[in-house]
């Protein structure tokens, strides 16, 4: 049963195959963006027992040299999935070195195994988990951010890398000018009020933190560190 869920969700036929993955390398190279096209699930990851013809996205360490300013030298590593699944790049920005994704698929079921120590028994055990796909309409933004490449996934469609980039603003400042704030990443600074101003300049000098970091940080990161000069 399990070989022909297999073969039924997991293979496209060969000029299928050729079309998607040649419309795939070319807008991920108009934006100038490295990425392997995997031919099977298991080149996608050894984890998987049953992938459902699920697509399937990450971000890897390449094998192969660095490429520009990608210091992490990572690359994005894809399989599309079913033959009736939907996965194209509908815009791509070489300026940017960012892409815009869609993806349309009916909800998929993905079977992946993990292998963890028990201390109970003093032992490596190893679990099936299940993985469910809602089955919605997606669109991500793809790119290179200063030294590294990121995902993100849209909460409505674009058709372009700038739609796709301004869905992203938070919603208090959809309407505003791009002169009325300052973006570092996927922070977003405002200029503050009058009167939140005044409350912070009355604030008790010991109660204000110096050169914060921004965020979650992990030692082996090797991504520039986001930090603010003065926390309140």
């Amino acid at each position: 049963r399990k070989s022909e869920n297999r073969q039924k969700f997991g293979r496209m036929s060969s000029s299928q195959h050729a079309v998607v993955r040649r419309a795939l390398r070319d807008g991920f190279k108009a934006a100038e963006l490295p990425v392997k096209l995997c031919e099977t699930p298991n080149e996608f990851s050894k984890s998987l027992v049953d992938p459902g013809g699920a697509f399937l996205l990450d971000i890897e360490k390449s094998s192969k040299g660095k490429r520009g300013k990608n210091e992490r030298n990572e690359i994005f590593k894809m399989y599309p999935g079913a033959a009736g699944n939907v996965v194209e790049i509908v815009s791509s920005d070489r300026l940017l070195h960012q892409a815009v994704l869609h993806v349309k698929e009916p909800e998929r079921i993905i079977m992946t195994k993990r292998t963890f120590y028990d201390s109970r028994v003093g032992r490596y055990k190893k679990v099936l988990e299940r993985h469910t796909t809602d089955g919605a309409e997606r669109w991500f933004l793809l790119g290179m951010d200063e030294m590294h490449l990121f995902v993100a996934q849209l909460d409505k469609p674009a058709s372009s890398v700038a739609q796709a980039r301004a869905n992203l603003r938070p919603k208090t400042l959809k309407n505003r000018r791009d002169a009325a704030f300052k973006r570092q990443g996927e922070w977003f600074l405002t200029p503050v009020d009058r009167k939140t101003a005044v409350r912070l300049e009355s604030i008790e000098p010991h109660k204000i933190q110096h050169n914060v970091g921004l965020g979650v940080t992990h030692e082996r990161l090797t991504g520039r560190p986001h930090t603010i000069s003065e926390l309140a």
